[in-house]
């Protein structure tokens, strides 16, 4: 999905320490929807609705390193 893509290249581009795992749940919460996400985003794109979920584990798979999961889904809570 494109827009999917654009954000990865977004976070990449972000200051390494704004990259953060908001609720400390590590790799274990790398699939998190809804408000479990790190961080949401919405996007409208031609009459559209999408959710895009940011999940980030710091220090994974090793020390000083983050491990970025993006999951996007429709206005139908369907995954893309």
């Amino acid at each position: 999905v494109f827009f999917a893509t654009g954000e990865i290249e977004r976070r990449i581009g972000v200051d390494y320490a704004n990259a953060t795992d908001s609720d400390n749940d590590g790799a274990a919460g790398l699939f998190d929807i809804g408000n479990a996400a790190d961080d949401t985003i919405v996007h409208t794109q031609n009459g559209h609705t999408f959710n895009i979920f940011i999940n980030v584990s710091e220090d994974d798979p090793i020390v000083d390193v983050k491990t970025i999961n993006v999951i996007v889904t429709n206005s139908n809570n369907r995954i893309l």
